[in-house]
């Protein structure tokens, strides 16, 4: 029987060419959130990989429940924000400063994308906390990219 983590590196080796648009990145960091149920009684959650592409490198999966009453586009947003403070971190763990470095967030919502890198309009009060501790994360870099991933690609490479 074949370890998972091998197909999914065999995957992620696939997948974690970088854009044209970026050149070298240092950081890429593959997210995903959701919402179980649509209900009052939806458990929001999340996955992410983070990955150096100079080092043909990525973390295992981490997965993340936010508890009850979050909304997937709630989940989105925290998932990217953990993932940013794990990779924040250990680049100050090890001496390092968010400001000398790029990040590449993949991720397949069009509306986080959207809210962060194209001026979409925030209308929603619930995403307004999430949508500045975001902003506020990414600030600390030298620069950053949102890229969209298809929602079926996302689901082979996280699993939901």
């Amino acid at each position: 029987m074949t370890d998972i983590t091998d197909k999914i590196m065999a995957n992620l080796d696939k997948r974690l060419k970088t854009p044209e648009e970026v050149k070298d990145p240092d950081f890429v960091i593959i997210c995903d959130g959701g919402s179980l149920n649509n209900q009052a009684d939806k458990i929001g959650y999340g996955s992410y990989i983070i990955g150096i592409p100079k080092r043909n490198f990525q973390s295992a999966i981490k997965r993340m429940e936010y508890g009850p009453g979050v909304s997937n586009q709630e989940a989105e947003y925290m998932i990217a924000i953990d993932a940013l403070g794990v990779l924040e971190d250990i680049i100050s763990a090890e001496g390092g400063r968010c400001k000398d470095y790029t990040v590449e967030i993949r991720t397949d919502s069009q509306l986080v994308i959207g809210h962060m890198s194209k001026g979409w309009k925030l209308n929603a009060s619930n995403l307004r906390t999430w949508y500045h501790e975001l902003k506020g994360k990414l600030d600390e870099y030298k620069g950053f990219l949102f890229t969209k991933v298809p929602e079926q690609q996302m689901k082979q490479i996280v699993g939901h």
